[in-house]
């Protein structure tokens, strides 16, 4: 029952997204004409930008095995695909944001294969912290780019972007700092236990959760640790990771080209940055349906790009990286629901 209501309210705010990007190009945009460009897109190029974004995926998938790999016991990179899949799905369609996406590749990758869950949360963070530094690159590349063309993008945006530059930052700075001394992680999760036996009054299971907690923070430290000693694994990851992020800003170049449009780079990472700033927020919005699509069509259009082929590369886009993200991810969770046997199995 809570899963019929669930799937009710997604779709419902899905409908509902779908229904304000129909209104607002309606009332903003010419409906008529962006069908018009739509149906005139390559489609060989559009599929070349399908592909990308697949790659993306692909890569973003590779970058966690190889780390996976090198801290505790590989799970392939098939299985590492259908992990970041489903983990994409599930943070469509379950509030949560990217936590989502971290509890879903932790329960799968602990639930089918014998690693253990310390190991395997040093592998995500891990990567990431890792896959993080090409968007933060760009997100500087973007902030950059918007500080000098002032008069098509608003105060506010410029704000947003720099916020999402500190707080980028800083979230990294204590990551690292909280995965590099142990010391302070096990205090942090002394204090919490402190608080918690405040309220919990069974002393002897609480214990046992504090014991299994500092046994699997010793594996987690235990695998950063691993981590930091093989540089050239480090190494391989960040070029991978960087392959993953150019990988989804080539997919956008590709679509507007098959709409004969020619974006600069510089414009279509703005985008991105802002996008996924965006997504980010925890509103319950699956994919943020409707303010996504709203917000990509506003920029790209205050950027110089005619209004209908702002709309219609963002329609072609959404319907890559959403949609079809979202229906991959839904067959790899039934795949991998159905397919997959658990260790206790």
């Amino acid at each position: 029952m809570n899963s019929q209501r669930l799937s009710r309210r997604v779709f419902g705010l899905m409908l509902l997204g779908a229904l304000a990007v129909i209104l607002f190009l309606y009332f903003f945009i010419d409906i008529a004409e962006t069908i018009k460009v739509i149906s005139s897109a390559d489609p060989f190029l559009c599929f070349s930008a399908l592909l990308f974004v697949v790659s993306g995926i692909f890569f973003y998938a590779l970058t966690w095995d190889i780390i996976l790999r090198s801290i505790s016991k590989p799970v392939g990179i098939w299985r590492a695909f259908q992990y970041v899949c489903t983990s994409i799905f599930m943070s469509i369609v379950v509030p949560g944001g990217t936590i989502s996406e971290e509890t879903t590749r932790t329960y799968l990758t602990t639930r089918n294969s014998e690693n253990n869950p310390g190991s395997v949360i040093a592998s995500i963070i891990s990567h990431r912290v890792i896959d993080i530094i090409p968007f933060l690159g760009g997100t500087c590349i973007g902030f950059v780019f918007m500080v000098k063309n002032r008069e098509f993008l608003v105060d506010y945006a410029i704000y947003a972007v720099s916020s999402v530059i500190f707080l980028i930052i800083l979230a990294l700075s204590l990551v690292l700092y909280l995965a590099l001394r142990p010391e302070k992680t096990e205090r942090i999760l002394r204090a919490i236990f402190r608080l918690v036996a405040r309220f919990y009054r069974r002393p002897e299971k609480l214990e046992t959760w504090k014991e299994k907690a500092f046994e699997e923070l010793g594996l987690f430290h235990d695998g950063i640790d691993r981590l930091r000693s093989k540089p050239l694994i480090l190494a391989t990851a960040f070029f991978f990771t960087i392959l993953s992020y150019v990988s989804d800003i080539i997919a956008p170049r590709l679509v507007f080209r098959a709409l004969g449009v020619d974006v600069p780079f510089t414009v279509i990472i703005t985008v991105y940055t802002i996008t996924i700033a965006l997504l980010t927020i925890p509103v319950g919005i699956p994919g943020m349906t409707g303010p996504a699509e709203i917000t990509m069509i506003t920029i790209y259009s205050a950027a110089g790009v005619p209004p209908a082929a702002a709309a219609a590369a963002t329609l072609i886009l959404r319907g890559m990286n959403f949609w079809f993200e979202m229906a991959l991810g839904g067959v790899m969770a039934y795949w991998v629901g159905t397919r997959t046997p658990s260790k206790a199995s």
